[in-house]
């Protein structure tokens, strides 16, 4: 069991439906960037921004993720969500009990850009913002810029979401179009690591147009 403390660990939240290498490569270039030292993916157990959209069995995505990262060591998963019980899953509750189970360490909010346009609708969401540090990824091409900020936080708020943008490399897959993919029998390249690929074939996930939920 690892003791070292005061490590930076980013905390990776979504559903990971399925988990892609794109959630992989930029988990693992954010440490190469020496942004963290450690990564935690945090599969939701009950999305909340997701309420009416049909998600696949959490056991099955926690699955998925454990083939998709089984080699990086520096990556890791919590079942969190699952073990708090809230329904729905909100950000704000999983990450404060993440820091109960991580003293001493520095817990950040990892996002991609383009959830930075909902962020100011979350549960709790400037309290999320005063109590953590976020780090914020390119995604779809998007950058947030002061203006639009302005419309939902105040400057001291948007001053600190412009400095957690980190311009690193984007992937350019969605578990939504790999989803499509899979049903549609396309070839998905090396969109997904093949062991999830195989481990999707053999579950019947995404074949009928409905996730097995």
């Amino acid at each position: 069991m690892e003791t070292e403390r005061n490590r930076k660990i980013g905390i990776f939240g979504g559903t990971f439906d399925p988990s892609h290498e794109g959630h992989v490569d930029m988990a693992s270039g954010l440490i190469a960037s020496r942004l963290l030292d450690h990564v935690l993916f945090v599969p939701s157990a009950f999305p909340p921004h997701k309420p009416s959209a049909p998600v696949s069995d959490f056991r099955h995505r926690v699955n998925m993720l454990r083939i998709a990262i089984e080699t990086r060591k520096e990556l890791g998963i919590s079942e969190i969500e699952l073990e708090i019980g809230r329904n729905p899953s909100y950000t704000y509750y999983t990450i404060e009990a993440l820091e109960g189970k991580s003293p001493g360490d520095h817990l950040y909010l990892v996002m991609g850009s383009d959830s930075i346009r909902q962020l100011h609708t979350w549960h709790r969401c400037q309290e999320i913002l005063d109590r953590w540090d976020l780090i914020v990824y390119p995604r779809d091409g998007y950058i947030p810029q002061k203006d639009e900020l302005m419309g939902w936080w105040d400057l001291k708020r948007t001053s600190k979401i412009l400095g957690s943008i980190h311009l690193l490399k984007e992937y350019d897959v969605s578990s939504t179009a790999i989803r499509k993919m899979i049903r549609g029998k396309q070839n998905i390249g090396n969109l997904l690591n093949p062991k999830v690929y195989d481990y999707i074939l053999k579950n019947s996930l995404y074949q009928n147009g409905e996730k097995n939920v």
